[in-house]
């Protein structure tokens, strides 16, 4: 995940363009800052914008910048691609804790597993569970559950 800082007052054709890139993976915000500071400094950069961002960073730029959300979600814990998941799910960083299961391949491996963690059960190959209709049980648990690229989240 990361970002493209560039000078607002230079473009793609000049030989000076300037821009600077940070990986944003194990940066903390006033780490983040502190580059952009030096950089600035260094270049004699007035004015900047994120021309570039890749990951979760994203889903946070507006007006050229990283908004505050982005910190939240950037240290909540969780796997850049649970926090995708969860964003594009239209959570809030706060929810993920509550409602995020794990991921899996299918929904009916998530009915499944969920069946093994709920009933103390583990094998499929026993009555009745070799009678189950686990696409038609996957379709009903999925009403209480969202899923986003793998990852199950349970729906308030």
């Amino acid at each position: 995940m990361y970002i493209v800082i560039s000078d607002l007052d230079s473009t793609k054709c000049d030989a000076e363009y300037n821009h600077l890139s940070i990986y944003l993976d194990s940066m903390s915000q006033q780490d983040v800052e502190d580059e952009i500071e030096e950089w600035k400094e260094e270049n004699e950069v007035t004015d900047w914008f994120i021309s570039e961002a890749d990951g979760l960073a994203d889903y946070f730029v507006s007006d050229g910048a990283l908004n505050d959300d982005f910190w939240e979600w950037n240290d909540n814990g969780y796997d850049e691609s649970v926090n995708i998941a969860a964003v594009q799910l239209q959570m809030e960083s706060d929810e993920v804790d509550e409602r995020y299961r794990s991921t899996f391949s299918s929904d009916i491996e998530f009915a499944q597993e969920h069946y093994f963690i709920t009933m103390d059960q583990t094998d499929l190959s026993i009555w009745p569970f070799s009678h189950i209709d686990w696409e038609s049980a996957a379709e009903d648990l999925m009403d209480d559950y969202l899923e986003c690229d793998g990852h199950y989240f349970y729906n308030l």
